[in-house]
């Protein structure tokens, strides 16, 4: 009986050492830096609309994913390292795993899709992309990451029904409304 209660106990701290482990990825996000990716949409899709035709509005979608991109990684490393903790963390590595696979995978099919007329689907791709991406890597973040993942695929799914004219709004109010608010749902609380 003894034994059993022993063995028992470190089975215990076992699972909650790796649950504050796991939970090492709540704050390695920066609620801020999701804010900033939004601000950085909602100024492409701004000014995407003065291009005539969706190819022309998708070049300015193109220049701000590396910005956004670039503002997510920036604010990371900023928030790890205020919270004194290295920027490669096995929850940042992780949390990138799961969101470059279906980015890539954007990448490679816009290349091939670019020219032809099911271009006209890219701007459901993209976000059915990184709403997988962002879900996957929710696994590894606050819950609010998650949820905005499943909120970027519902977007996707309700892109594929809008007409043409209406894609790069769909993209501006995803990509630029839902950074704010699930970014703002970090900052509020998982520590900025």
């Amino acid at each position: 009986m003894l034994i059993d209660l022993h063995s028992r106990a470190e089975e215990d701290l076992s699972y909650i050492r790796n649950a504050m482990a796991r939970a090492e990825g709540l704050s390695t996000v920066s609620g801020k830096a999701i804010m900033a990716m939004g601000v950085v949409a909602l100024i492409a899709g701004a000014l995407a609309n003065s291009g005539e035709t969706l190819g022309e509005q998708m070049v300015y979608w193109l220049a701000a994913a590396p910005a956004a991109a670039l503002a997510g990684i920036i604010g990371s490393v900023w928030k790890s390292r205020r919270r004194a903790r290295g920027p490669l963390l096995d929850p940042v590595n992780r949390f990138l795993l799961c969101l470059l696979p279906p980015i890539t995978i954007a990448a490679v099919v816009t290349h091939a899709l670019w020219a032809t007329e099911l271009s006209k689907l890219l701007p459901c791709l993209w976000l059915l992309c990184y709403g997988c991406g962002v879900l996957a890597a929710g696994t590894y973040a606050a819950r609010p990451i998650a949820i905005m993942g499943g909120a970027f695929l519902g977007a996707g799914l309700i892109s594929m029904t809008l007409p043409t004219h209406w894609l790069n709004t769909s993209m501006t109010l995803s990509f630029g409304l839902l950074h704010l608010i699930f970014g703002w749902q970090v900052v509020k609380h998982h520590g900025g």
